[in-house]
C-alpha cells in the first residue's frame, strides 16, 4: 500500500512537470481574457503610437504581430492603415481578436501557429513581439528558433521590435508574493520563485472571486541584454536601438522593460 501511494505521488509529480513545460498551452484561455482584456486594451492606443514612432513604419507596410494575443495591437495597427497579420497559438485569443476586429470593421489576417514554426515567408516590413512573449520554452535552442523564424519572415531592411521584461530589474526588485485586484470582485495572488541556476522566474497565479478559485502556472526564461543581442546577431539581425520602455527612455538596470529594435540588413546564405 505504501509503495502504491509513492508511485501515485510520483505520477502526479511527473504529470505536473509535463504541464509546466508547456504552460503556454493552458494559461491563455477565456479566464485570462475575462480578467485582463479591458485593462490591456486601455493601454493599447498609446503603445501603438509608440510602436509606430520606434519602427518608422509607413501606411501600407506589412506587419506581423507575433504572439498577438486577443489583438489589441493588431487591430489598432490595421485601423491605422497597415496590412497586419496576427499570429498566436491560443484559439480563445484568436476568436476574441477576430470578433473585435469585425466589430469595428477592420481586416486582419489571423493565423493560429506556434512561433517556433511560422508558416509565412519573407514578406514583412516589421515584426513586433510585445508584452514579454519571449522566453517561454525550456531550452535556449527552442527560444532561438523563434528568432530564426523572425529573420526568415522579414524583408531585407525589415525591422523587429521586441518588448520584454528586464532581468536585472526583476532580480533587484524581486518579490515572492503580490496581490492585485482585477476586473470586478476578482483578486490575483502571484507566488513567484527565482531559479538563478536556469535564469527562470516561476509563477503561480491564483485567481479568486466569490464563486471560484483557479490556478495557472508559468515559467519564463529571463535573458540579459547581452544574451539577447548575441542571439539576435546569431540569426542575422543587427541591433539598431535599446530602450527602457516604449517611450524610448534610456535602458538601465532599473528599467522595468527591455525594448530592442533590430533590423535584417543582410541575407544569410543557406
Amino acid at each position: 500500500m505504501r509503495e502504491e501511494r509513492r508511485e501515485k505521488k510520483e505520477e502526479r509529480r511527473k504529470a505536473k512537470a509535463n504541464l509546466m513545460k508547456e504552460w503556454w498551452k493552458l494559461i491563455f484561455d477565456q479566464l485570462y481574457i475575462d480578467i485582463f482584456s479591458e485593462r490591456d486594451k486601455a493601454l493599447a492606443t498609446a503603445e501603438v503610437e509608440q510602436i509606430e514612432r520606434i519602427l518608422g513604419i509607413r501606411k501600407g507596410d506589412k506587419i506581423l504581430d507575433l504572439c498577438c494575443g486577443y489583438g489589441r495591437h493588431s487591430i489598432l495597427l490595421a485601423r491605422r492603415g497597415y496590412k497586419v497579420t496576427g499570429l498566436d497559438l491560443s484559439e480563445p485569443f484568436l476568436k476574441r481578436a477576430a470578433k473585435d476586429a469585425r466589430a469595428i470593421g477592420v481586416e486582419v489576417n489571423w493565423i493560429r501557429a506556434d512561433m517556433r514554426n511560422i508558416p509565412l515567408g519573407s514578406e514583412f516590413n516589421a515584426i513586433i513581439n510585445m508584452f514579454t512573449s519571449f522566453g517561454y520554452f525550456e531550452s535556449s535552442e527552442e527560444n532561438h528558433k523563434v528568432l530564426k523564424e523572425v529573420y526568415k519572415c522579414l524583408k531585407l531592411g525589415g525591422k523587429f521590435l521586441i518588448d520584454t521584461i528586464n532581468r536585472e530589474y526583476i532580480i533587484r526588485n524581486f518579490q515572492s508574493k503580490g496581490w492585485s485586484r482585477v476586473k470586478g470582485p476578482r483578486f490575483v495572488l502571484d507566488e513567484r520563485q527565482l531559479d538563478l541556476s536556469k535564469s527562470r522566474i516561476l509563477t503561480r497565479n491564483i485567481f479568486i472571486d466569490e464563486n471560484r478559485r483557479e490556478e495557472r502556472h508559468l515559467s519564463l526564461r529571463l535573458y540579459t541584454l547581452t544574451e539577447m543581442i548575441e542571439m539576435l546577431r546569431e540569426v542575422g539581425l543587427e541591433i539598431n536601438s535599446v530602450f527602457g520602455d516604449l517611450t524610448q527612455s534610456d535602458y538601465t538596470i532599473d528599467s522595468k522593460r527591455m525594448v530592442i529594435l533590430a533590423e535584417k540588413k543582410i541575407m544569410l546564405s543557406g
